[in-house]
C-alpha cells in the first residue's frame, strides 16, 4: 500500500515570494516617480492652452458684438480700466472664470468703435444705409489696420491683442509683470509663460468680414446698376412717347389732308356742275367753237373730278389706315416700355432695400 503525502500548506506568501513583490515594486517606482513631474507639466499646458483659447474667443465675440476690444484691466477688479493698453485680462468684463490670471496687452487702435463713415455703399437717391458705426466698419478699420498698425510685443505679425499665461514658477509667477518678448529674443524671452495671439488678418477673417463685404458691395453695386436701368427705362419711355406724339401728328395731318382732298373735291363737283350747266344753257349751241370749248372744259372737269375722288380713296385707304396703323404700335411700344420701366423700378427698390439691409446686418452671423 503506497503512503499519502500530506497537503502544503497555502495560508500565505513565502520570504521568497514576497522578496520578489518587493522588488518589482521597487523597480516600478524608480520607473514611474520621474514621470509624475512630467504628467504634472503636460495637464498644466493643457490648462493653460485651454484658457488661453477660452481668452481668444470670448475676445473675439466682443470684438464682434461691440465694435471694439476691452482695455486691460489694471486694478485687478476684473474690470477693463479705459485708456490702458497692457495690464490683466478683465475677465468679468468679458464674463469669464479664468482660474489663473492673463497678461493682456491691446491694440490701441481697436479699443474705440470704428468710425460710422468707413463703410458707405453708393446707393441711389432715396435710400441711406444705418447712421451708426456697424460691423462693415469694424471690417474695413480691420482691413486699413493691417496695413497701418504697429506690431505688439510678443508677436511677430501685426496683432489684435496678446495674452500671456504663466504655467510654472519664475516668470509665469506673476504675468501681469512677465514680458512680452518674442521666442527669438532669448535674452527677453521667458520659457515659463505661455503666449496666444489674435493676428489682425485672422480676426478680419474670422468675423467672415471678406464675405460680408462683398456682399455688400455687390447688393449696392446691384442697386446702382438697377438705377441705371431705370433711367434708360425712363429716356426710352421718353422716346416711345414722343414717337407717339409724332404717329398722332402724321394721322392728323393725313386726316387733314383728306379734309382738304374733300373740299377739293367739293370745289371740282361744282365746276363739273358749272360746266354741265353751260353746256346745257347752250343747247343748241350758237357758235361751234364755243359747243366744244364747254365741252372740253366739261371734260376736263370731270377727268379732275376723277381724280380728286381718286386721290380722296387712296388718303383715306393708305394714309390715314397706315397711320392708324403706325399709331397703333408705337402706343403698344409705348405700354411696353413702361412696363419695362416699371419692373426697373421694382428691382431698383428691392436692391436698394437688400443692400440697406445688409449694411444695418454689419457682419453679424
Amino acid at each position: 500500500m503506497m503512503a499519502v503525502r500530506p497537503a502544503r500548506s497555502s495560508s500565505g506568501f513565502t520570504l521568497l515570494e514576497m522578496a520578489v513583490v518587493l522588488i518589482v515594486c521597487a523597480v516600478l517606482a524608480v520607473a514611474i516617480l520621474p514621470l509624475l513631474p512630467l504628467a504634472q507639466k503636460i495637464d498644466e499646458e493643457q490648462q493653460a492652452r485651454a484658457d488661453l483659447e477660452r481668452a481668444n474667443e470670448a475676445l473675439t465675440g466682443y470684438l464682434d458684438a461691440n465694435l471694439r476690444l476691452p482695455s486691460p484691466d489694471t486694478d485687478g477688479d476684473g474690470l477693463e480700466d479705459a485708456g490702458s493698453t497692457s495690464g490683466l485680462l478683465p475677465t468679468t468684463t468679458l464674463g469669464l472664470d479664468q482660474r489663473a490670471p492673463l497678461a493682456y496687452r491691446v491694440n490701441t487702435d481697436l479699443t474705440l468703435p470704428p468710425s460710422p463713415t468707413l463703410y458707405q455703399p453708393a446707393l441711389p437717391v432715396g435710400h441711406a444705409g444705418p447712421a451708426g458705426a456697424n460691423g462693415l466698419d469694424l471690417c474695413v478699420r480691420l482691413e486699413q489696420l493691417q496695413r497701418t498698425a504697429a506690431l505688439l510685443a510678443a508677436t511677430d505679425v501685426v496683432s489684435a491683442f496678446v495674452l500671456v499665461r504663466g504655467v510654472s514658477d519664475g516668470g509665469g509667477a506673476n504675468p501681469a509683470l512677465g514680458d512680452f518678448a518674442v521666442p527669438n529674443d532669448p535674452d527677453a524671452y521667458d520659457p515659463a509663460l505661455r503666449r496666444s495671439a489674435l493676428g489682425l488678418g485672422e480676426a478680419y477673417a474670422r468675423l467672415a468680414c471678406p464675405d460680408r463685404l462683398r456682399r455688400a458691395f455687390a447688393s449696392a453695386q446691384a442697386a446702382v446698376t438697377a438705377n441705371s436701368a431705370v433711367r434708360l427705362a425712363e429716356l426710352q419711355l421718353e422716346f416711345r412717347d414722343f414717337d407717339v406724339e409724332v404717329s398722332r401728328l402724321e394721322l392728323q395731318n393725313a386726316k387733314t389732308g383728306l379734309s382738304y382732298g374733300e373740299f377739293d373735291l367739293a370745289i371740282g363737283v361744282l365746276d363739273v356742275a358749272m360746266a354741265t350747266v353751260q353746256v346745257i344753257m347752250d343747247i343748241p349751241p350758237d357758235d361751234a367753237f364755243e359747243a366744244a370749248v364747254a365741252g372740253v372744259e366739261l371734260a376736263a372737269a370731270t377727268v379732275q373730278l376723277g381724280f380728286l375722288i381718286a386721290d380722296i380713296i387712296a388718303a383715306r385707304h393708305g394714309g390715314i389706315d397706315d397711320a392708324e396703323d403706325a399709331l397703333a404700335d408705337k402706343e403698344e411700344l409705348a405700354a411696353r416700355s413702361l412696363e419695362q420701366r416699371d419692373r426697373m423700378i421694382l428691382l431698383r427698390e428691392a436692391a436698394s432695400l437688400r443692400a440697406v439691409e445688409l449694411d444695418q446686418a454689419g457682419a453679424a452671423r
